[in-house]
């Protein structure tokens, strides 16, 4: 059995481009989520918490802000954790 080489990705590829933009744009994706102390704003599921606020409707605002700035989506977590609503702010792939 031979092995052949790998070819390397052409980087200028319509698809790779779209892919390795939504892969970094998910990197940048707020969520807020119910917390034992309210309501708060992560990066990504399962990170850090950045900013915890009395209320969901607060807490959307910062969020918003950060996608806005940041391109990238933000979902909203109903009471119950499951996401509710996701808005994106990032610019067509």
């Amino acid at each position: 059995m031979t092995k052949e080489p790998l070819k390397r990705r052409n980087l200028e590829n319509p698809q790779i481009k779209s892919y390795v933009r939504a892969i970094e744009k998910g990197k940048n994706s707020q969520h807020v989520m119910p917390t034992s102390c309210g309501w708060a704003v992560k990066k990504v599921i399962g990170s850090k918490v950045v900013y915890t606020f009395n209320t969901q409707k607060k807490a959307i605002g910062y969020a918003k802000d950060i996608a806005l700035n940041s391109k990238s989506d933000l979902f909203i977590h109903g009471k119950d954790g499951k996401i509710r609503e996701r808005r994106s702010y990032s610019e067509q792939l």
